[in-house]
């Protein structure tokens, strides 16, 4: 039998020493979840269910760390309790990232790309003796891919996460106030006498207010005293940013709550978080909830608009979020909500290029079974033949010319609402049935600065597409 490390070296020269990849329409799954995590499913039998289906790709979502700690006044970060359950940094990380290349080596059809879904932070209102213990924003998470070294892993600043060095100094100087009292007590040690025992009480609670102080903390917020903020989730996508990875918001029009012992878990709605937090890749904008980021005018056009108007280095794009545990668990199937890359190669390097250029789309599969199909969005210039598609930029020098096809998969005659979206505003609204084409030129739009256009349409049965924005400048 192969050793892991064989299936690795292997793996890598196929990938180098192959055939060049074509470009073709390639679909994947995201927000998947395998037993490393919990899962009823390992990652090869992902592989293998994405292969049955269908499906290209896969990017796993496994936790990076999936634990509670709750804590006792004073030392609250001494004196806890922890929950802990199965995680990337439980199973080990190298263990995790061996595994998938063995995955990729043994199943040629499907790629499967590590990813991680992270809980950068909570914090706690209530108490435990009053009955009314809560811990807030647990469930805000984000998905960050493009981390391929161990270590790179195991250093996320998520809270619970493994001690790091990287917040020493700044939290060393907020603990300078229980140094001295420590070296006191140390000194009282060795003085004998009645000044021992006095000592030794000096030295013990001044040692507990040092590591109270969580001096290796892996994020500088404290789920005690911090309350609502931002600033985790902004430290997590500087770090994996600075890495060359991506970041998505999980779910951020969803609210979850659900008990766990005496705590109530609670995470409420945040797509705010999108105008609060700047240099992610994107959001889940389609998954199995309540759904808003699509409408025109929501916090993503804000964030876009933003973008235009140079107060944002990156547009967020839209991707799909299929928060898949386990096969029948719900009406929901494994391949029910995709993005499909319409021109892509089945190599990691190239689609993550793509996702965080925005070059796909998001689709949904309605009740009935049938895929929406985005055949085609364009923006061209109307004095040439110059076109931009999702995630490009178009330089104009008259009106832009907007065309959308929509079909099915498999082809059938469909009714769906499309609407189309000029930098927050809906320009388009109408009534289509498959195979479809609107095209037009927008004689109404201002050429004093940039725009952006993008599209989406559904039908009553559960059919959805979410495309990603093409920019348009103007000469």
């Amino acid at each position: 039998m192969l050793t892991r490390r064989v299936i690795i070296v292997l793996f890598s020269l196929t990938m180098l020493c192959g055939a060049p990849a074509k470009a073709e329409e390639l679909y994947a799954i995201s927000d998947v979840h395998s037993s490393v995590s919990g899962s009823n499913h390992t990652i090869e039998e992902l592989a293998r269910l994405a292969e049955s289906k269908g499906v290209d790709i896969v990017f796993l979502t496994d936790h990076t760390r999936v634990a509670m700690s709750y804590g006792l006044p004073p030392f609250r970060h001494v004196l806890r309790v922890r929950k802990e359950r199965p995680s990337v940094q439980l199973f080990g990380p190298q263990k995790y990232l061996e595994e998938v290349a063995r995955v990729n080596y043994v199943v040629k059809r499907v790629l499967v790309v590590p990813g991680l879904k992270a809980a950068a932070y909570y914090y706690w209102r209530g108490s435990y003796f009053k009955g009314n213990l809560t811990a807030l924003d647990y469930n805000k998470q984000i998905i960050v891919l493009g981390l391929d070294h161990p270590d790179e892993i195991e250093n996320m600043p998520v809270i619970n996460g493994s001690p790091t060095r990287a917040n020493l100094k700044e939290n060393l100087i907020s603990s300078t106030i229980f140094i001295l009292p420590l070296a006191i007590g140390l000194y009282l040690l060795g003085a004998g006498g009645g000044m021992r025992r006095a000592g030794l009480l000096v030295a013990v609670l001044s040692l507990l207010a040092l590591i109270n102080e969580r001096p290796l903390s892996p994020i500088r917020a404290d789920p005690y005293t911090s309350g609502p903020t931002t600033g985790p989730y902004q430290e997590l996508i500087d770090y994996v940013d600075g890495l060359g990875g991506l970041t998505f918001w999980v779910m951020p029009t969803s609210r979850a709550s659900h008990k766990l012992g005496p705590a109530t878990l609670i995470t409420e709605p945040h797509e705010d978080d999108l105008l609060k937090t700047r240099g992610y890749t994107g959001f889940e904008a389609l998954y199995g909830d309540a759904l808003k980021l699509h409408l025109a005018g929501s916090a993503w056009d804000r964030a876009l608009g933003e973008f235009l108007r140079g107060k944002r280095e990156k547009p967020p794009f839209a991707i799909t979020g299929s928060d898949f545990w386990r096969e029948g668990k719900s009406k929901l199937g494994f391949d029910q909500y995709q993005i499909v890359f319409p021109r892509a190669e089945r190599k990691t390097g190239k689609l993550l290029a793509d996702l965080e250029s925005g070059r796909m789309y998001a689709r949904r599969r309605s009740d009935n079974g049938l895929f929406p199909r985005l055949v085609r969005f364009t923006v061209q210039d109307a004095g040439s033949n110059v076109i931009a598609r999702s995630g490009e930029t178009l330089v104009a020098s008259g009106p832009p010319k907007v065309t959308v096809e929509l079909d099915t998969q498999p082809a059938t005659e469909s009714l769906l609402s499309l609407t189309v979206v000029r930098e927050g505003r809906a320009i388009k609204s109408v009534s289509v049935k498959t195979p479809a084409r609107l095209s037009f030129e927008d004689n109404e739009v201002s050429r004093g600065g940039p725009t952006y256009y993008r599209v989406y349409a559904k039908d009553r049965k559960g059919m959805f597409i979410v495309s990603n924005p093409i920019f348009v400048d103007f000469m």
